[in-house]
């Protein structure tokens, strides 16, 4: 990569997704950046509705946060708490430990995506 080595909009996505999994919160943002219109155009014709192509743009994005982004504990338990819509106490008896460790991880997941997507959005 050489001279463009900073220059992420001229990075591959596989080096972005790398990077985002590092922690590169730029890494992700760029790589946001590049896909956000063509992902909510075809969500747009696929659904119809300009709002729920953008709600399931935003879980498009969350997803890949979610696989690059965060320690495995934190996803797993924020993936089967939102995604799978399971109950603390469910969670808890699949990873052996307790509802409260559950709960503090999904907390700390949540937080941690809340902090990448604002990031990203530059709010």
């Amino acid at each position: 990569m050489g001279v463009h080595r900073n220059d992420r909009a001229l990075w591959a996505d596989a080096e972005l997704l790398a990077a985002a999994h590092a922690g590169d919160g730029e890494a992700f943002a760029a790589f946001y950046r590049r896909h956000l219109a063509e992902v909510l155009a075809y969500l747009r014709r696929e659904t119809g509705d300009r709002e729920l192509a953008a709600d399931l743009a935003a879980e498009v994005f969350a997803a890949v946060l979610l696989s690059a982004g965060l320690p495995a504990l934190e996803r797993e338990a924020v993936r089967w708490r939102v995604v799978d819509e399971l109950g603390y106490d469910q969670i808890a008896a699949q990873l052996g430990c307790s509802a409260m460790v559950v709960r503090k991880r999904v907390s700390r997941g949540l937080r941690r995506l809340r902090d990448q997507l604002t990031e990203v959005s530059g709010a």
